[in-house]
């Protein structure tokens, strides 16, 4: 039976699974392992041992007590905070790597779509490089 520790720690393991961009079959080959079990231990429904824990740690380059941080804010409300992040953080993730495979005219009117819809101007980012701004949908039609 798992307790609050082991879930923290399988949404720990997802975490940074999931900041290096490995699925859980990956993870899974890496330590000998199907993705099933790694969704198991993910969703805190099977225990991780401390050598398994280890090896973990050695495949996503952290240390073991990375798992732990933060443990003791862990509750259930941080755990569905967490789940909503991290769900937004993924699909991020896949909407930023879907725009770079447009071409840029195209992706300069999302841009500007975005920036209509949020309020937030794109152009203020300082790691971004300078790009004309966006024409609206309307005028390209």
């Amino acid at each position: 039976m798992t307790d609050d520790i082991d879930v923290h720690v399988g949404r720990q393991l997802r975490r940074f699974r999931a900041e290096r961009g490995m699925s859980q079959g990956e993870l899974g080959r890496h330590v000998g392992l199907s993705h099933q079990q790694i969704q198991k231990y993910e969703n805190g429904t099977n225990r991780i041992g401390a050598g398994r824990l280890y090896r973990f740690a050695r495949v996503l380059d952290i240390q073991v007590a990375d798992f732990f941080e933060r443990v003791e804010e862990t509750g259930p409300a941080e755990m569905e905070r967490f789940d909503r992040r991290l769900a937004t953080s993924r699909r991020t993730r896949r909407i930023a790597l879907s725009l770079q495979q447009l071409p840029d005219p195209m992706r300069r009117q999302i841009y500007g779509l975005v920036e209509a819809a949020s309020g937030v101007s794109l152009d203020d980012d300082p790691d971004e490089e300078s790009r004309p701004k966006a024409q609206s949908l309307d005028d390209a039609a």
